[in-house]
């Protein structure tokens, strides 16, 4: 009689303990989120999301001023050139650039060269050959030019697309650059360029 009564305690024991975890499963212990207002996909009913606090949002992405460039430009004898001034107290972050410009088929691929100004410049033995056309110092940052594609006029259009990140000095001038050789002949297109990045506040 005492073995069937501790078989019988064992057996309520372990259903209880089944009956608990079940329990414990059911919800485990995580508060249910409750959607008052869903959004909804359907046009007859559209209830958009709206941003209330991107000034906030980009603030902790340490977005602070975003800028947008784009220009056109003949080429002056083998280089077709735009510029950009950074405004007085702001440093340029540069981001994404693209850039298109159709030249001869016969002439050699271009080159396409960003030039950014800063007050400060790692030391070096070497002579930095490179200046602007005030006769200051310039870096040069060199992208990538893939092949160009033949446009069956006897032209080929050469395009860039690159994502960098280059800074400029406050009061400062980028310029973005196609060039070829000096002895090909001046093509007679346009060169469109564009940049986008971010404006930093500085003392």
């Amino acid at each position: 009689m005492h073995r069937a009564s501790s078989r019988s305690s064992l057996v309520f024991a372990a259903i209880a303990s089944l009956a608990f975890s079940g329990a414990a499963r059911a919800d485990n212990g995580v508060t249910p989120v409750i959607v008052q207002n869903p959004v909804t996909l359907n046009p007859a009913a559209p209830n958009p999301v709206t941003v209330a606090n991107p000034g906030d949002i980009a603030k902790a992405m340490r977005i602070q001023h975003p800028f947008e460039f784009a220009a056109r430009a003949a080429w002056s004898g083998n280089v077709c050139s735009v510029t950009a001034t950074v405004p007085a107290k702001q440093r340029a972050v540069i981001e994404f650039i693209t850039a298109t410009a159709g030249i001869p088929a016969t002439t050699p691929a271009p080159r396409f060269s960003l030039f950014t100004h800063t007050d400060l410049t790692l030391a070096s033995p070497e002579i930095n050959p490179f200046g602007d056309g005030a006769g200051g110092s310039a870096v040069p940052q060199f992208l990538l030019v893939p092949p160009g594609v033949d446009e069956g006029n006897g032209d080929k259009d050469y395009g860039v697309v690159q994502t960098v990140r280059a800074y400029a000095d406050p009061g400062t001038t980028i310029s973005l650059d196609f060039s070829i050789p000096i002895q090909a002949p001046t093509p007679d297109r346009f060169c469109f360029i564009s940049m986008s990045g971010q404006l930093i506040d500085v003392p």
